[in-house]
């Protein structure tokens, strides 16, 4: 259905979470579709560009959302988000990846070896398996039917507001010890969307990890790792051999990941200073919303948005695509 879209999102779970096509559809006219999804960094969007760019209508408009955090690596290893494909091999590792990065990825793509890599969870199911009593407690089981789930209302209410939304497909709760803390709105086209009910116990996860984030020394600056600069120079070169007309939309954390100034310098430098001209350079858009706008509430963890930060986020960023989308 490629020919009918004229606008695709694309990115990791800050695009997936922030980016709303209804809502951006109502303001521009357009028909956009939201290819994030969570986990989906570099090494993973790299061969998902090669899969979709042929399909891409000449007049389609690509935002691709990135940040200064997918200029560093994750894990130790690249993640099975998107298979990176044998024929990509040689090609990640000239991009600066070890063997040891793509193997997992690789193997997970070929029959029996699939075991191999998720040896671990078999284990740990194996573990609980064992060590969990074969009969539950009946009394135990009614005395949790006795104890509501709070906020149960406001599911139900969610659910009755959307059950005829062509938008929705689905809800579903968030519980943490009997309580519903959130629930999860999945979009038709593509968008993750939080609504907080308990706002407080997301507030909270936010200070306890702000207490974890440590100034980056005066004498250093944010320096992009070399097989993550590769990718994102090879992902452009991709996009500019197939003529895409891309839109890289720069995104940030919640506010309180900035709060140490020398740290808000350096990564805000190093996207305002490297990245931004390399892109302008290759000869494509680049555009930025004022993220000190936003607040840690409009956030349900560490960098991605709510249903209240959607709300906020969407005007703003709408105002700096419309003169792309006039321009399609």
């Amino acid at each position: 259905h490629y020919n009918e879209y004229n606008v695709i999102y694309v990115g990791d779970s800050r695009t997936y979470c922030g980016m709303d096509p209804e809502l951006l559809d109502k303001l521009f006219g357009t028909k956009s579709l939201n290819l994030a999804t969570f986990a989906h960094w570099f090494p993973t969007q790299y061969p998902s560009f090669q899969d979709i760019v042929s399909f891409i209508p000449s007049k389609t408009i690509v935002v691709w959302s990135i940040g200064h955090q997918n200029f560093r690596q994750v894990h130790k290893i690249i993640n099975t988000t998107y298979p990176i494909g044998f024929d990509n091999l040689f090609k990640y590792l000239r991009l600066g990846y070890s063997l040891n990065e793509v193997s997992t990825n690789l193997i997970r793509r070929v029959p029996l070896l699939t075991i191999y890599t998720q040896r671990n969870n078999y284990h740990k199911k194996l573990e609980n398996f064992f060590t969990k009593p074969v009969f539950n407690n009946p009394l135990e089981k009614e005395a949790k039917k006795d104890t509501p789930l709070k906020n149960y209302d406001q599911i139900i209410s969610l659910r009755e507001k959307y059950k005829n939304d062509p938008y929705v497909a689905n809800i579903n709760p968030q519980i943490d010890v009997r309580i519903i803390t959130s629930a999860i709105i999945d979009k038709v086209a593509g968008n993750y969307v939080r609504v907080e009910f308990e706002h407080e116990f997301f507030r909270k996860k936010q200070r306890e990890r702000a207490k974890k984030i440590k100034p980056i020394s005066s004498k250093q600056k944010f320096e992009p790792q070399k097989q993550y600069w590769n990718t994102f120079a090879t992902i452009l070169d991709l996009f500019a051999k197939h003529q895409v007309h891309l839109v890289v939309n720069e995104i940030e954390e919640a506010p309180y990941h900035y709060k140490i100034p020398e740290n808000r310098h350096y990564y805000r430098s190093f996207m305002r200073d490297v990245v931004k001209p390399y892109v302008e350079k290759r000869g494509f858009a680049y555009i930025r919303v004022d993220f000190d706008q936003l607040n840690n509430d409009d956030y349900f963890d560490y960098n991605h948005l709510n249903s209240k930060g959607i709300q906020r986020f969407i005007p703003m960023f709408a105002n700096k695509l419309e003169p792309f989308i006039k321009d399609g």
